[in-house]
């Protein structure tokens, strides 16, 4: 044992990179390899969550002393009320400390290590601690973003990796309570060993609800290349609505949302009055119509409350086929892995 170093205690072992559940998670229904890179996997309840929804403009705004008070909101999923609270992250040392929510960067970099999991011998599951999690080297994970156009240095990816980890997130619905991280456990290499080996290896392991809905197999593929090129946070949160809510998607059966529950849902609406709010939603679903993945949409009359108020506004999404083509594939991949 005294030639052990403290990160092969760590890791995890070779058998734990093999189990079936994994090659369930990492298995495509693709007609070709190019078409696989470009999927990853979506987890129904997490990715529900309004848990990136602070801007960093909102927190700037927020933020006192370097201090951030407690975040809390409610969502609903599938019907039911929860309630989300987000603790912040506390970064840097001496005068130099902030406290973080985790936010679009954050997001990317979830997303990113999500798909790197995808890769064969990437993903683990541990029996022993009951999480799932990835090994990837800093150069991998910054190659991978930088791809999808997203270049960031490697010092900031280790601050997002940092705020991940840190953040605890509690999620409270039907009487019961979960607390959590999107990263909940983190294993790094030092400045001196990246010098060394820019592959060198760092393990995360993701929140215990990626980790159930692999065990649970409720997740399903998705396009990560398209999302990760959209533009706005809104229309990222709207397609990954679409591809875990809209299983029925067709052109004749348009998906019906509002401004009021896209508000609540999201908590990316952040504009001071409702025309606004609908000028930041019309943005994101023409965006949505650009990439071909909207044909069309439309939009209901108000309505109105007390003194002419728009009080909320209906939305009827209309698909266009090749959506419908990746619904359905979806749904197959879903159904094939359900019986396995």
């Amino acid at each position: 044992m005294k030639d052990d170093k403290p990160q092969d205690w760590l890791a995890p072992e070779p058998a734990e990179f093999k189990t079936k559940q994994l090659s369930l998670f990492t298995d495509f229904l693709v007609n070709s390899e190019k078409e696989r890179e470009k999927l990853s996997n979506i987890i129904n309840i997490w990715d529900s969550m309004p848990k990136y929804s602070v801007t960093t403009k909102m927190q700037n705004r927020l933020r006192q002393g370097g201090y951030l008070p407690k975040y809390e909101r409610t969502f609903n999923y599938m019907g039911e009320p929860y309630t989300i609270e987000i603790s912040p992250a506390r970064i840097g040392k001496g005068k130099e400390e902030k406290e973080y929510y985790p936010s679009v960067m954050e997001e990317f970099v979830e997303d990113a290590l999500r798909k790197l999991a995808c890769e064969p011998e990437q993903l683990y599951f541990s029996q022993k601690r009951g999480r799932v999690g990835v090994k990837f080297s800093l150069y991998q994970l910054r190659k991978e973003l930088k791809e999808r156009g997203h270049a960031y240095t490697c010092a900031e990816i280790k601050t997002s990796l940092d705020i991940l980890s840190q953040t605890k997130i509690k999620v409270e619905y039907a009487e019961k309570m979960i607390v959590t991280s999107p990263i909940t456990n983190l294993i790094g290499v030092s400045e001196k060993e990246i010098q060394k080996n820019k592959k060198a290896r760092w393990y995360v392991e993701f929140s215990i609800f990626l980790s159930l809905g692999l065990m649970e197999k409720t997740y399903r593929q998705y396009n990560y290349e398209l999302m990760m090129g959209l533009r706005g946070q809104l229309t990222r949160w709207i397609y990954k609505r679409l591809v875990s809510r809209y299983t029925q998607a067709s052109i004749f059966l348009p998906y019906d949302c509002s401004l009021r529950m896209i508000e609540r849902d999201s908590g990316l609406l952040n504009a001071s009055t409702t025309p606004d709010k609908k000028r930041l939603l019309q943005r994101s679903l023409e965006e949505l119509v650009e990439k071909n993945v909207l044909m069309e949409f439309q939009i209901d009359k108000p309505e109105r409350g007390p003194k002419n108020k728009i009080i909320n506004i209906g939305y009827h999404l209309r698909p266009t086929m090749e959506f419908v083509d990746e619904i359905k594939r979806a749904n197959k991949r879903f159904a094939i892995k359900d019986t396995r």
